[in-house]
């Protein structure tokens, strides 16, 4: 592709059997649970060839191939190909989760990404990708 390493798309697996673990997308990567693919998912959740990326000159675009359990973009299922974005959220099946990075470049904080002051409180996840709440000692939340 003409890109240098750190200048190219990167998966990164989290909430899984792969969490931590990294994939740069040169061309196409696959994932499903057949040794042939790029990223294995060793779970029988997952389909043997569940999904795809492709690295076009519009962007990477991510799809289905078919999977019975579904492949999940930013908590939508993903029915035909579409375009992910930085920092985007990727599902397979219920059983392994990817966040998607336009490179493997370290990205600078946005002005107001950190809380000015400490919220104190306890950080609950919950069972939806991408759902977070905070419970104050009020009792009072907030969805992050």
């Amino acid at each position: 592709m003409g890109k240098a390493g750190a200048e190219l798309p990167v998966l990164i697996g989290q909430a899984g059997p792969l969490n931590g673990e990294r994939w740069l997308i040169d061309e196409a990567v696959t994932i499903g649970r057949d040794d042939n693919c790029a990223v294995v998912v060793p779970d029988r959740q997952v389909s043997r060839f569940h999904a795809r990326l492709l690295v076009k000159e519009e962007g990477v675009l991510l799809e289905d191939l078919g999977s019975k359990n579904g492949t999940f973009y930013e908590g939508q299922r993903v029915d035909g190909p579409i375009y992910i974005q930085d920092g985007g959220l990727i599902q397979i099946a219920l059983v392994q989760n990817f966040v998607f990075l336009s490179s493997d470049s370290t990205m600078p904080l946005g002005q107001g990404v950190l809380p000015v002051e400490p919220m104190g409180g306890r950080l609950f996840l919950a069972s939806v990708p991408a759902a977070a709440y905070i419970v104050r000692a009020s009792g009072a939340g907030r969805t992050a």
